[in-house]
């Protein structure tokens, strides 16, 4: 797996990649300035030399070169440190935020599987068709990982009575496709998926997926959890490559969480381009 780091800056961020490459996690090209980089390598014991490391620092010079490596390497993912969100999304090709996908893995102590968190648009009020694309988004990683059927809870604040009917108007919708191995529970309130004896508490049910009325609700979530809950969260950028932005990571640990997650995801390609090979 190859990834491209820009502006890894911060010891957090630093201490992950080395991490990550002693648990031989891939290759790592860093972006930026690379007498800072170096010196910060330095201040941590790390082996700077373990890096590509390409000495650019303004950031229109590194989204154009950013964009000219990923059309030259076969780059997997991107991490951004200390830089512009919307630079970011300009270099994933995300710069629409009616489509802008992003997926949280989430592992919670005592839950047996993943729990995944998906979103296709970042708008306020997002329509059955969103939810049937976010949905099919995770569906997709969620196979790389070997996960094959999909438990979904709606998270809805059920002010609304079109909230009752999403389910099945999302089912439906699915079955027309002909897409199978997905399950869609009724709308729920958050609070559901922790109430002992409720039919989606995510550790007596099977529910691995939620979809929330929008994005901020997702966030919301996510934060949450990161402040009170001893959980280990990997957040990704879906565009033209897997995106993660080093402050949506609570420490250290969830960025490796996160490579590790990639790590297999790539791996998971490979051996599938592979079998079409034999095949073929």
């Amino acid at each position: 797996m190859q990834t491209l780091v820009i502006n890894p800056y911060s010891a957090t961020l630093l201490n992950a990649l080395n991490e990550a490459i002693e648990f031989n996690l891939g290759k790592f090209f860093l972006v930026g300035d690379k007498v800072t980089i170096i010196e910060k390598c330095y201040k941590l014991n790390i082996q700077s030399k373990k890096f590509t490391i390409y000495d650019i620092s303004e950031d229109l010079e590194i989204v154009n070169f950013s964009l000219e490596l990923l059309k030259e390497e076969n780059i997997d993912a991107i991490i951004f440190g200390d830089f512009p969100e919307k630079y970011q999304n300009k270099i994933l090709n995300c710069e629409d935020e009616k489509c802008y996908r992003s997926l949280e893995i989430i592992d919670i102590p005592f839950l047996k599987h993943f729990l995944f968190v998906s979103s296709y648009s970042k708008d306020h009020v997002i329509d059955y068709d969103d939810k049937k694309l976010a949905i099919l988004n995770a569906k997709r990683i969620m196979n790389s990982l070997g996960i094959k059927q999909l438990n979904v809870a709606l998270i809805s604040n059920l002010n609304a009575k079109v909230d009752f009917l999403e389910a099945s108007v999302i089912d439906v919708i699915l079955k027309k496709e002909g897409i199978k191995n997905i399950k869609i529970y009724d709308n729920f309130n958050i609070y559901n998926l922790f109430l002992v004896n409720s039919k989606v508490n995510i550790f007596n049910s099977k529910i691995n997926l939620l979809i929330f009325k929008n994005y901020e609700a997702s966030q919301i979530f996510i934060d949450t959890l990161k402040t009170f809950a001893n959980t280990k969260i990997a957040n990704f950028i879906l565009g033209d490559v897997y995106g993660m932005n080093e402050n949506r990571f609570k420490d250290q640990s969830d960025i490796l969480f996160g490579l590790i997650i990639l790590n297999k995801i790539h791996k998971a390609k490979l051996n599938h381009k592979e079998l079409n090979v034999e095949t073929g």
